[in-house]
């Protein structure tokens, strides 16, 4: 037994021993293993790499026609952290592409700085008309191109994004096409004032198609506060965001200011209830009575307002105001939320809306011009659905029943600030 009992003890000496002998070698094998691996993932991190994105919505769309949409996001492009993104949109009756690329900045407070260009081609801009009371049956489709490329960043004072200053600085070309087949003669049905902004941005007195082009500085500096605990579909929270801009015609030709106001609160009201407020208000002024071109007026869109034809409702100055009941209807695997949502708003563009606001509201498509302008009220139904792991819209659409009928839309209720991405769709800002 005490034979047997000794050579137990010295077989696990000697396991002990080699364990002890061999185990600096091997934890230093794979510690430099370990440190070799870390060392391919941070070469593979920052090495350029790109993914594609495919967005499925361009198929086809009332603005667009049929069509198809792609992006490339290119990321450590120019050093680690980089990002960048290209976009094209082919469409029947709209082309767009877009380019950005944002660098990776060491000091928070910088917040971002995005280098962007944008091109941009409609021959479905509608006109109806300048001001709060436009005529039945008088659709013009204004040609329109669009080139843009500038820069815009944000600045956060107090290291946080609560609190936060973005600058935005582009130069633009626009080309302003008339009408080319305009046999129904809807510009003899404009009112005098429509048919005289028309001479002045690309339509002769004989009524031939003419073009008128301007290029100009735009710089814009704005202010937001923002206490949401997420940018899209936040649960509670607030922002509060101003902004004043300015245009320079590099020809001198025109030249005018845009101010401009967003308020919207949302309030939890159980762990699956959110009620959403917002309110907005735009005011351009041309300096020297130069006239605003027709793609910086306030519109009365479709995308803030459903129930609204596009193009319909423009004039210099805008009031919208909003609500939404939205409930998490169901929670998908921890990975989609699933959010139907019921609202309603009520808007107007303005000549003058010093002058011609009124505490008055109408479902009418086409009240009488009175010296006061009612609100037109729209209403919507709709779905969200998003993914919990990105502050993101991944799918958003209302079908809105206002003025002009039903229409559906992709809604955006309140703006975002911090994303890479550059205006795809939206070519009014």
């Amino acid at each position: 037994m005490r034979i047997q009992a000794v050579r137990v003890h010295a077989v696990a000496f000697v396991l002990v021993l080699c364990i002890v002998l061999w185990a600096p070698g091997a934890f230093g094998q794979d510690a430099a293993a370990q440190d070799a691996a870390a060392q391919n993932d941070a070469e593979q991190e920052a090495s350029v790499w790109v993914n594609p994105r495919p967005y499925l919505a361009n198929i086809w769309g009332p603005r667009t026609g049929f069509g198809m949409g792609a992006g490339l996001s290119v990321h450590n492009l120019g050093g680690r952290g980089s990002r960048g993104l290209v976009t094209a949109l082919v469409g029947q009756h709209q082309q767009v592409g877009t380019v950005a690329w944002s660098p990776q900045w060491r000091h928070r407070i910088l917040g971002f700085t995005v280098v962007e260009g944008r091109v941009f081609h409609t021959r479905h801009g509608w006109f109806y008309g300048v001001g709060p009371f436009p005529q039945d049956d008088t659709r013009l489709s204004l040609h329109r191109t669009q080139l843009r490329g500038g820069v815009r960043g944000r600045y956060l004072p107090f290291g946080t994004s609560a609190l936060r200053v973005h600058a935005q600085l582009h130069v633009v070309h626009d080309r302003i096409y008339d009408q080319r087949d305009d046999d129904d003669n809807a510009f003899s049905r404009l009112d005098t004032a429509s048919q005289a902004y028309l001479l002045s941005f690309g339509r002769s007195r004989d009524g031939s198609v003419g073009t008128r082009t301007l290029t100009g500085v735009r710089p814009q500096l704005g202010l937001a506060l923002d206490t949401r605990d997420r940018e899209h579909g936040p649960n509670h929270g607030v922002l509060a965001h101003v902004q004043v801009g300015r245009y320079l015609d590099l020809s001198g030709g025109v030249n005018f200011w845009s101010y401009e106001a967003d308020l919207a609160g949302h309030v939890s009201l159980t762990d699956r209830q959110t009620l959403d407020l917002t309110a907005n208000a735009r005011v351009a002024r041309g300096v020297d009575g130069s006239s605003v071109p027709p793609p910086y007026l306030s519109a009365l869109d479709a995308f803030r307002m459903p129930g609204v034809a596009r193009g319909r409702f423009l004039a210099r100055d805008r009031v919208l105001l909003g609500a939404r009941y939205r409930v998490v209807a169901r929670n998908i695997g921890n990975l989609l939320v699933l959010e139907p949502y019921v609202g309603g708003h009520a808007g107007a563009v303005y000549n003058d809306v010093f002058e011609q606001f009124a505490f008055d509201a109408t479902i009418e498509r086409t009240p009488l011009p009175t010296p006061g302008v009612p609100l037109r009220v729209s209403g919507h139904v709709g779905v969200r659905v998003a993914p919990f792991f990105r502050d993101t819209t991944f799918f958003d659409l209302a079908l809105g029943l206002g003025p002009d009928g039903i229409t559906g839309v992709r809604l955006r209720f309140t703006p975002t600030f911090r994303h890479l991405r550059p205006d795809h769709h939206n070519d009014r800002w």
